[in-house]
């Protein structure tokens, strides 16, 4: 499983999940924020982080709601 930081850009809301695959910009992807907040979103970039070792760490997804 892959971390993953979904940040929905213009409410700034975001959550922490793993996903099994990466998905590609322009795809969507279902979330649930603050628990009760469920939104269907469009992924606008896709940025992966890492370490200062270099080590992958986790991917981050920038998202709007459709």
């Amino acid at each position: 499983m892959i971390k993953v930081r979904i940040l929905e850009l213009e409410e700034e809301m975001e959550i922490v999940t793993n996903l099994p695959e990466i998905p590609k910009k322009d795809d969507q992807i279902c979330c649930f924020f603050n628990f009760d907040d469920f939104r269907v979103c469009n992924i606008i970039s896709i940025r992966y982080c890492l370490l200062n070792t270099g080590e992958f760490n986790e991917v981050e997804i920038g998202v709007l709601a459709c």
